[in-house]
């Protein structure tokens, strides 16, 4: 992890995990911290729940099919091994942009450096237990979608809290 650029080791204070960036733009800083990655999860569930309930409101016919068309094409990629942690990021970026209020797509933009470093790390954990994560990932991802698809707020946000949750388990406890 050392070599990755994931932990950096300060003399008589330590091992920390590090994004490998000085200064991120928006005014986030880099994931310092185990602290900072649980803030992080929370800070996320805060945010994208609500997102997701506002989605379910305002998704188009078009936009559902935008969604669909983004699963099929990680269904395809998972399948043959390639890494989906970009395209697992701008699933999220969608449903803000389907939710259409400026403020939670570009905070979810701020984000995005954190979000990537989080699925990298995850990635470098353990083969095994990203492939395992992939397949739950998948149908968390297909569950937000019928949700916006049937304009249930609460069923958006209820599913995509348990796919944070999810994804907050597969960080900390490789599952």
């Amino acid at each position: 992890l050392r070599d990755a650029g994931l932990v950096t080791s300060r003399r008589g204070a330590g091992s920390f995990v590090s994004s490998g960036e000085a200064e991120v733009e928006g005014g986030f800083t880099p994931i310092g911290s185990i602290d900072d990655m649980t803030a992080f999860f929370d800070y996320r569930r805060m945010i994208e729940t609500r997102t997701a309930a506002i989605a379910a409101t305002r998704a188009t016919a078009e936009d559902l099919a935008d969604l669909r068309q983004r699963l099929a094409k990680m269904d395809k990629d998972i399948e043959s091994g390639i890494a989906t942690v970009e395209q697992d990021v701008n699933f999220h970026i969608r449903i803000a942009e389907i939710a259409n209020n400026r403020f939670l797509l570009e905070t979810l933009h701020m984000l995005r450096p954190h979000t990537l470093f989080m699925g990298h790390f995850l990635r470098r954990l353990s083969a095994s237990g990203y492939a395992r994560g992939k397949a739950g990932m998948r149908n968390e991802h297909y569950g937000i979608v019928d949700a916006l698809e049937a304009g249930d707020s609460p069923a958006a946000e209820r599913t995509m809290e348990q796919h944070l949750a999810a994804s907050r388990e597969r960080i900390f406890k490789g599952v």
